[in-house]
């Protein structure tokens, strides 16, 4: 009897206190966990949370369970950054540690929501709004289609040369801010309404041909 209560005694010491039928059901609990656990799952975006570069995650074959915020991957992150965060309903593929902590690998096409393009040799990018950026590199063509909106492109405490094999074709004003701090519209109305001193005494007329018109 003695004996019993010391092996008792050592058991509970062993274990923390605790009853050996309750530690066998905390490890066979473990076990169903581990079972069950997959390091890959796929699941689909139910928030975002942009700031921190993290989305939470639902699983349908966990019961509909809902992960904590999992880090999206990005292409860089140091130095030179990369970002680009999935939205609330696409499905991706995250890859786990351990049973909640995680990184969302990417998305994927699906029966239900096919890629923009069919052919290899294009690299598409497409937004909501209907803006698309398309590079074809067999035809060596690049294409900007931005429906509605605006383009600003800054390049400061540099110099370069443009070049354009075509027609410029422009709806504003363009100015040269170097000399002449005016618009070609400036230059066209001067141009347009210039005079000269006549070889026989008054002035001439405004130019025959008139610039832009």
């Amino acid at each position: 009897m003695q004996r019993t209560r010391d092996i008792r005694f050592r058991l509970l010491n062993k274990t923390g206190g605790k009853s050996v039928l309750k530690l066998l059901s905390e490890i066979k609990e473990r076990i169903k966990r581990l079972e069950s656990y997959k390091p890959i799952r796929i699941g689909e975006v139910v928030a975002v949370c942009p700031e921190k570069s993290s989305v939470r995650v639902k699983f349908k074959e966990q019961d509909r369970e809902v992960s904590y915020e999992l880090p999206v991957l990005q292409k860089r992150v140091f130095k030179d950054k990369f970002y680009v965060m999935p939205e609330v309903g696409e499905l991706v593929v995250c890859e786990f540690v351990n049973e909640t902590d995680g990184f969302v690998l990417g998305s994927f096409y699906h029966a239900q929501n096919n890629p923009p393009e069919n052919k290899k040799e294009k690299f598409v990018l497409t937004f909501q709004d209907g803006t698309k950026i398309e590079y074809d590199k067999d035809a060596h063509l690049l294409k900007v289609d931005i429906p509605d909106g605006e383009v600003h492109l800054s390049v400061q405490g540099g110099s370069g040369n443009v070049y354009i094999n075509g027609n410029l074709i422009v709806s504003g004003q363009i100015y040269d801010l170097s000399k002449t701090k005016g618009s070609l519209d400036d230059f066209r109305n001067v141009y347009n309404s210039h005079t000269h001193p006549g070889d026989s005494g008054g002035t001439t007329g405004t130019p025959n041909q008139k610039a832009g018109v």
